[in-house]
């Protein structure tokens, strides 16, 4: 699929390719693709590709994408291959995802009971009619308003 992608890439019949030339777009992107993938600097691949053609330059860049997307394609084999890994995974995740809404309901209900705790001792001050600042519908971190007595 990726060599495929490679090979019908927008190009132009320009032999010598460049990235700084604004009128040549795709070879910027496609160098700019074959310099991040290669490890090489900026400078070594202009070198490298300076006299190629397309016909040379996008099997040279295919082949280089392929080798640096092996790991991640031999990663994904080895986990569609073993379902019950693919299960703990994606159960995983799922959790993950399920919890934050429960996780975050727990402590609103902590912050509630620690507001309740510190009314207590502000109404021991003779303070009273306290706005609890995390109510529904409220912003968070909105200042509570009292009033003495």
């Amino acid at each position: 699929v990726i060599i495929k992608k490679i090979k019908r890439a927008k190009t132009d019949p320009q032999i010598g390719l460049e990235i700084n030339n604004p009128d040549r777009p795709e070879a910027a992107n496609l160098l700019g693709i074959y310099t991040l993938i290669s490890g090489l600097e900026k400078q070594a691949v202009l070198d490298e590709c300076a006299s190629m053609g397309w016909g040379k330059f996008k099997p040279l860049l295919a082949d280089a994408l392929v080798e640096a997307l092996r790991p991640v394609q031999d990663n994904y084999h080895s986990i569609i291959a073993d379902a019950t890994e693919l299960n703990i995974i994606l159960e995983q995740g799922r959790c993950q995802t399920d919890c934050l809404p429960v996780a975050v309901q727990y402590l609103l209900q902590a912050l509630d009971v620690v507001f309740d705790l510190l009314q207590r001792v502000l109404n021991l001050h003779h303070i009273k009619e306290c706005q609890r600042p995390l109510e529904l519908g409220n912003q968070a971190g909105q200042q509570t308003h009292c009033r003495l007595v």
